[in-house]
């Protein structure tokens, strides 16, 4: 092991000099008629009006309630510099040199390091898409097609949610575990226009509690979900889509996606490989790439994305609030961590105490998360975003810790489980001796070995009853050859640097990394100088 300064970037964070706070948002929904008149509004800490969710109709709602006090947290823009947790940069809608890029990568990397969610303003776009049968030309979806939407509605939606907070109260997970939830008929063709004329054809929904999620489901047509952004009665936000567009992530986001580097430089440098041929599976391919599409008004309260990815967005049409917490004192600390956790998970009321900030992500700005980011999201107009998830090797220490937090609530404090981190992690470290030329940093190496050694021990916990796709799946014989080929260059790695005895069990080893990286968790203002010779891996 040894012992390296590390390099900080030139690329420096710029105060965008566009003034988003001057545009009359409230206005421009009432306009569009997504947001019935009779909506409430709320003035943003940082000078932007914007309407109140209007479902469910009670004025004490979780929602609405939610967003007044989320209003009044900090906007990223108007905090100093040298506070701010979101680290800011306009591209200009300018054209991105390899040069620049490179520079910017390297910048970004270094932010999420230090745990610190990232916001690119003005970044070029390659499209523009609203969400109207028009503007959905340009992702590759059927417009027929089935699909599945978390919902607010206003006859249903206070007795799920109500619901809800008894069981998180009295921790009452059998209830889920026992039931495939509630069902209930819904009449949409009440929706009208300022006229009083009918906007929508009749559209009968079924309404159902989801085990596997939080909060109500629907299942209806992509047409349906279009037509139904205007009706006073629904207000619904379609996540993880597989509709993506066929332009993919932006540069700047293939640069620092490194477990996609990692597959691709692993299977070039080893053709004699028999597992070199195996596909990334659905779940690894359904991760990297989705699209959100939501109606005005919709609202997702704070959570944590799982399995300790990192996770961007990059909008195309309309407006979000992205609302992220702060480590408490800026420190990556397990436990200091947990007790954050569980003051928001626990006491939805305590965590608006927590210091907070929030970005209004218009057309074209992107949003990058470091793992485990508590995050809440607003949508004051209907939006289409592009996003994605991705592992980064200068990363994984948050993603350790992350995925120990995950383990610690039920799945659905989080966004989905993807089983395919055991996949892309494996292939990280078979490439390792490709990516790294001479030294690898060391809390890196410790995340690896304690979540691909012990991964029964990362498990999250599931309700009885959940559909089978959402368990962790069984290895087959490709995904455990990975899995124990990565395990063999980590052992060889951490024996030869003295980190671990000769002959330790997995079990031992996953432990005692555990045990390392809470002691090594460092400052986010000061990113870890300890790294180990990458020779010892070969």
């Amino acid at each position: 092991m040894s012992v390296a300064s590390s390099s900080s970037t030139d690329y420096s964070s710029v105060h965008p000099a566009w003034p988003y706070a001057s545009c009359d948002i409230y206005d421009l929904a009432l306009t569009q008629g997504d947001i019935p008149e009779t909506a409430g509004d709320v003035m943003w800490s940082g000078g932007v009006r914007t309407t109140l969710p209007f479902l469910p109709t009670t004025e004490d709602s979780i929602s609405t309630n939610g967003i007044r006090k989320l209003a009044n947290t900090t906007d990223a823009l108007l905090s100093p510099k040298d506070g701010r947790m979101f680290a800011i940069v306009d591209l200009e809608n300018k054209t991105i040199t390899s040069e620049q890029n490179a520079s910017l990568n390297k910048w970004i990397r270094l932010m999420l390091s230090q745990g610190r969610p990232v916001a690119l303003f003005n970044t070029p776009m390659t499209s523009e898409i609203e969400l109207t049968e028009s503007g959905f030309k340009g992702l590759r979806t059927d417009l027929n097609k089935i699909i599945t939407v978390q919902e607010e509605l206003a006859d249903y939606n206070n007795t799920i949610r109500k619901e809800e907070v008894s069981s998180r109260k009295s921790n009452q997970k059998g209830r889920r575990a026992r039931t495939k939830g509630k069902e209930k008929e819904l009449n949409t063709s009440v929706a009208s226009d300022r006229h009083g004329q009918s906007t929508i054809p009749p559209i009968v929904i079924h309404a159902y509690d989801n085990p596997r999620r939080e909060g109500t489901y629907v299942n209806l047509t992509v047409r349906e979900f279009i037509k139904c952004r205007k009706n006073p009665k629904f207000c619904g936000n379609w996540l993880d889509s597989s509709t993506v567009l066929s332009a993919g992530a932006p540069m700047f986001i293939q640069a620092i996606s490194d477990d996609v580097h990692a597959a691709a430089c692993w299977i070039t440098s080893n053709p004699e490989h028999e597992d070199r041929r195996i596909p990334l599976s659905q779940d690894a391919v359904r991760c990297k790439t989705w699209s959100l599409a939501a109606h005005a008004a919709s609202f997702s309260p704070h959570h944590r994305d799982s399995n300790g990815l990192n996770t961007w967005i990059q909008a195309l049409s309309g407006l979000k609030v992205w609302a992220c917490t702060t480590n408490i004192e800026g420190i990556m600390d397990m436990e200091r961590r947990r007790k954050l956790d569980n003051t928001i998970f626990d006491d939805e009321a305590a965590m608006f105490a927590m210091r907070q900030e929030y970005v209004m992500v218009t057309t074209g700005t992107t949003i990058i998360m470091p793992p485990g980011i508590i995050h809440a999201v607003f949508t004051p107009l209907a939006s289409v975003v592009i996003g994605g998830h991705f592992y980064c090797y200068d990363t994984m220490a948050a993603t350790e810790l992350a995925m120990r937090l995950d383990k610690t609530k039920t799945e659905k404090k989080t966004n989905n489980h993807h089983p395919a981190y055991i996949e892309m992690m494996a292939r990280m470290v078979l490439a390792l001796p490709y990516i790294y030329e001479d030294i690898v940093p060391f809390d890196t190496i410790c995340a690896f070995g304690a979540i691909l050694g012990h991964p029964e021990f990362y498990k999250l916990k599931v309700f009885q009853g959940v559909d089978e796709a959402y368990l962790e799946p069984e290895m087959d014989g490709h995904l455990r050859n990975l899995l124990n080929s990565a395990r063999e260059l980590l052992y060889r790695g951490l024996v030869k640097s003295r980190e671990i005895s000769p002959g330790s069990t997995w079990e031992q080893i996953s432990k005692h990394l555990r045990t390392v990286l809470d002691k090594t968790h460092h400052l986010v203002n000061a990113p870890s100088n300890v790294y180990m010779n990458i020779a010892d891996f070969k």
